[in-house]
């Protein structure tokens, strides 16, 4: 009882902390949560209710079988008999079925979100290829009915097991002479459960088409997939025998139409087995289904793909230099952590320029965090990171974009923390409640004056008022001159028909579609939701069952529309379905290394986007560079296709790794002791031909990442330099050998700057390990030949 009470209360009191802390973050949010909780709490009921009726009625029935149930009592020397009073058993079977009931129902909250979507709907106006139905039934209605199949099966099957171990129990059946005996009371009952359990299989069977039909289907042509529905539909008509056998079993006693049933049910199940998928053998798909596949696979993955579209110039005006990897070893080199990396573009002296938008704790407060601008495709002096400051602030020569002196939601955010602005806990039951809901003593001995607020992480904060979704990807961005987290609600799909399936968070699915963007004010925490502008029918009817919390498209601004960018996880679930036949003109792509997570890279100047290169370089198969990109807000995949050659594989980087030029810088890094990281390669498709580009960086133990080059190719001629322009002017330019020339003499001359700033450096620090790894590097970089 006591448990049961600390449940309920943990329960309740956690429910009213949400409901306060979602009024206190965003308009509609306690509304929404109450029915979301609501509605768990209806279907926790509801299946506890319905089993434990089921098995209370079976235990009852049982009970009242028995016509009287004796224990031994010993009084002094003597055994009595004494019999048990049927009040004590009545309650008995009502206890163990309500106990039996919690088990079987408990957990029945999680249906809240396939009750909600199969109630609201779902309707694509495209059908599938095997039932003629629209695909919104399998993809909102056959979860719930699954759910339901399966909530049937388990009850039987418990109560098949409850009754069976009662009736054994008491006598009613036993072994007589080599026979099982049965009582006629527990045959009857024990019959009814066998037809039940028979009536399952049938529902089972009859679902099997629309699982067909909501599965991938690649080895099975359409004519083999109708053969294969019409073979489910019939076992289910022969389950109806099995069901038929049981009943007269129960009724009349008659073992051999019991027996009969089931072996017919028996015999057609293993004929099915083995008969069907002799008869519908694999052929290769025709062109029909391909492009059938293809029109299934743009709604279940949202592949808006767009036709080749050659940009003017064969190469990007801006190379993209840096990524988020790369910004996390420069945050922690200059005594910062990084929470946040966004690819942007900054308005500086009247023109955009490509950044990325970097937010760090403060080193001195952790309540304060600094705003950075680093300049994307630009390097600075020495090769390192240009720091674009419109603003005169600095705080340890750090040059700062914003400075935020009390931010509220960030990344790896503290579970919770006192603010001017929240959850109200003055009084001492108020502050009791929010402590035992959140489990956190401190919010009850804080300073009473102040709020609270909790939930603080982007991520985490939109997946608390909005746990249908999966939240990705939280940008940064500079709206109405206020930061803005743009966290991204994507929606997995199980079942869809045709569609290859891919990994998602460790599961198997069919399909990834995105739904909503959350806008979270950094400093406030507000928090608004918005239908994401390139919602398709899923995400429309989940956005009608919500209800007001989620606002139209429309009501995003134009600046917020802008700064959306194409999640990287996404298009890395994509890639599986961009290697299959229906998008690579009829042939599979295989995988490589490399292809499970594509960077965020840039396209062009001013437009941030995640690509991946899709084929095999060694085969005869084409070759595909997907980049996914947001116009305007609307999610668009260009598909760029190439014939498999030397310029899009590791061909291309051996060459790279051989060219004098680049050797000897590399060489003398590696002898000062300092460790080079190869970035990721990028692709560009231009007018006239392929450009790809690879940086390359110095990790200095004591010092921020410096850019030593960047390697080139336009087509099939390669090129490096230590700035862009040296490189893609090496490519795109070349002389005679300019692919293995030597570096020209201002290239030394800057090295050799370098090696000397740092041997000066380590003898005034007294490293004299540090100087002699330099002065090496130094002897090495003036012995080479300039060009």
């Amino acid at each position: 009882m006591a448990a049961a009470l600390l449940f309920v209360g943990r329960w309740t009191t956690e429910f009213i902390a949400e409901r306060w802390w979602a009024a206190s973050v965003a308009p509609g949010g306690a509304a929404f949560l109450t029915i979301y909780a609501l509605l768990g709490l209806a279907l926790d009921a509801a299946a506890i209710v319905t089993a434990s009726a089921w098995f209370a009625l079976h235990a009852l029935l049982v009970a009242r079988a028995i016509a009287s149930v004796q224990v031994l009592r010993r009084v002094g020397d003597l055994q009595l008999r004494e019999a048990v009073p049927t009040r004590l058993l009545l309650w008995g079977a009502v206890i163990s079925g309500v106990l039996l009931g919690l088990v079987a129902g408990a957990g029945a909250h999680e249906w809240r979100d396939p009750v909600m979507l199969a109630w609201q709907g779902v309707h694509y106006g495209v059908a599938d290829p095997l039932l003629h139905e629209d695909i919104g039934v399998l993809v909102a209605q056959l979860p719930v009915w699954d759910l339901l199949h399966s909530f049937a099966v388990l009850l039987v099957l418990l109560g098949s097991a409850f009754c069976l171990t009662l009736y054994g129990g008491i006598g009613a059946i036993r072994f007589e002479r080599r026979r099982v005996s049965i009582h006629a009371d527990a045959r009857r009952h024990l019959g009814i459960l066998l037809a039940c359990a028979a009536a399952t299989i049938t529902l089972g069977y009859l679902l099997a088409p629309h699982h067909l039909a909501a599965s991938q289907m690649l080895d099975m042509p359409a004519s083999a997939a109708s053969f294969r529905a019409r073979a489910d539909n019939l076992m289910a008509g022969i389950s109806l025998v099995a069901v038929a056998g049981s009943l007269l079993w129960a009724l009349r006693g008659s073992d051999s139409t019991l027996v009969a049933g089931w072996l017919v049910l028996g015999l057609a199940v293993v004929g099915e087995h083995i008969a069907v998928p002799a008869m519908t053998e694999d052929i290769r798909p025709v062109s029909t289904r391909l492009a059938t596949i293809h029109q299934l696979d743009a709604l279940a993955w949202g592949l808006h793909d767009l036709p080749l579209i050659n940009a003017p110039d064969s190469v990007p005006p801006v190379t993209a230099l840096w990524d988020e990897p790369l910004l996390a070893q420069l945050m922690a080199r200059t005594g910062g952590l990084l929470v946040g990396a966004t690819p942007t573009a900054v308005i500086a002296d009247g023109r955009a320029t490509p950044a990325w938008l970097v937010a760090t704790p403060a080193v001195a407060d952790s309540l304060q965090l600094d705003l950075l601008a680093v300049a994307d495709g630009v390097v600075g002096n020495g090769g390192g990171a240009l720091f674009l400051a419109p603003s005169p602030l600095a705080n340890g020569g750090r040059p700062l974009w914003r400075v935020l002196t009390d931010p509220r939601v960030r990344p790896d955010a503290p579970a919770w923390r006192s603010v001017s602005a929240g959850v109200n806990r003055s009084g001492i039951l108020r502050r009791l409640l929010l402590a035992w809901a959140r489990q956190a003593p401190g919010i009850f001995s804080d300073s009473p004056g102040r709020a609270v607020d909790w939930h603080l992480d982007p991520l985490d904060r939109a997946d608390a008022l909005l746990p249908m979704f999966t939240w990705v990807h939280s940008d940064l961005a500079i709206i109405d001159g206020a930061p803005r987290w743009l966290v991204q609600g994507m929606l997995p799909i199980d079942q869809f028909p045709l569609t290859p399936r891919a990994r998602w968070n460790g599961s198997q699915i069919a399909g990834l579609v995105p739904a909503v963007i959350a806008v979270i004010d950094v400093a406030t925490g507000a928090t608004r939701f918005h239908l994401d502008p390139g919602a398709d029918s899923l995400a429309k009817a989940w956005a009608r069952a919500i209800g007001p919390l989620v606002e139209p498209a429309t009501t995003l601004s134009p600046a917020e529309r802008s700064a959306l960018t194409y999640p990287a996880e996404w298009l890395a679930a994509q890639a599986t379905v961009l290697r299959t036949p229906a998008w690579s003109g009829g042939h599979d792509i295989p995988a490589r290394d490399g292809d499970a997570a594509a960077a965020p890279v840039w396209v062009n100047a001013l437009l941030p986007g995640s690509q991946i290169v899709l084929g095999d370089p060694t085969a005869a198969a084409p070759t595909t560079i997907a980049t996914g990109f947001r116009s305007g807000g609307y999610p668009q995949l260009r598909l760029d296709r190439q014939e498999a050659g030397a310029t899009l594989g590791s061909d291309i980087r051996q060459v790279w790794a051989h060219l004098p030029a680049a050797t000897h810088v590399r060489d003398s890094v590696i002898a000062a002791g300092d460790s080079v990281a190869y970035r990721a390669t990028r692709w560009y498709v231009g007018h006239d031909a392929l450009a790809g580009w690879q940086p390359i960086f110095a990790l200095p133990r004591h010092s921020a990442p410096v850019l030593l080059q960047v390697e080139t190719v336009v087509g099939d001629v390669t090129g490096t330099g230590d700035t862009p322009v040296d490189a893609w002017r090496a490519a795109s330019q070349p002389g005679p050998g300019s692919g293995a020339r030597g570096p020209d003499a201002g290239t030394v001359i800057n090295e050799a700057r370098q090696w000397v700033e740092r041997a000066d450096s380590a003898l005034r620090r007294g490293d004299l390990t540090a100087f002699g790894r330099a002065f090496e590097a130094l002897r090495s970089t003036l012995q080479r030949t300039p060009r």
